[in-house]
């Protein structure tokens, strides 16, 4: 269903080589049942991430992403988390996103950005960029990512100490680091936009319309 509401869009799930062997005869076939591909990947965390922290940090569930950045052979690609339902066409983001631009949606508890979505036109210079930002830019619960800063949030926000946090700092923040890992790879910036949550990723009805109509809704974030 999902690959049909995406004009039969190619599905991967994205999986750490180390997780992915283990995996079971009847996984695979529940994959292949459901025309969803494997992404093996060789880590979660990037090599040498300067702002690594042990113990029970969201990095690892958030940074694997990153991956996606670089998938190079298709006009756009999309990520979400395993958690949302597709209730209507999405095809519409993917055609903005291969027009070159980030896409994104803030989230529903007031954070600047949500990072169980992103859309845009694959780059491996991107994928290198955001390598060579986490290699060079530690985080502070004063100033965010390579002191970035949290702008336009007051202050710290959830999951800003992992990708919520990092995706804003590269993405959506201009000079520092962030410009620096961009040139670094010959870009000059990312043609960055933010999409409607209410609609291409809602979650709460926070910062939505009091009216909202829920069949308007194409993505629902944690549906249950």
């Amino acid at each position: 269903a999902a690959a049909a509401m995406a004009n039969n869009a190619e599905l991967f799930m994205v999986m750490v080589k180390s997780d992915s062997k283990h995996m079971t005869e009847s996984q695979k076939q529940l994959f292949k049942k459901h025309g969803v591909k494997l992404l093996d990947v060789d880590w979660d965390t990037p090599p040498n991430m300067k702002g690594y922290k042990e113990g029970g940090w969201c990095g690892h569930q958030d940074f694997i992403r990153l991956h996606v950045l670089g998938m190079e052979g298709y006009d756009a690609v999309a990520y979400y988390d395993t958690d949302i339902e597709f209730q209507g066409d999405i095809t519409p983001v993917l055609r903005c996103a291969a027009s070159g631009k980030f896409l994104s949606t803030n989230g529903g508890v007031g954070e600047p950005l949500n990072v169980g979505f992103f859309a845009l036109k694959p780059d491996k210079r991107l994928f290198q960029a955001s390598l060579n930002f986490a290699k060079e830019a530690d985080f502070s619960h004063e100033h965010s990512w390579g002191n970035m800063g949290w702008k336009p949030a007051g202050g710290y926000f959830i999951g800003g100490e992992c990708g919520q946090g990092f995706w804003y700092a590269l993405f959506y923040k201009s000079g520092g680091l962030a410009q620096k890992a961009l040139e670094s790879v010959g870009l000059s910036s990312v043609d960055s936009a933010q999409i409607d949550r209410c609609i291409w990723n809602y979650q709460t009805s926070f910062q939505c319309a009091k009216d909202l109509d829920c069949n308007r809704v194409r993505v629902h974030h944690k549906p249950t």
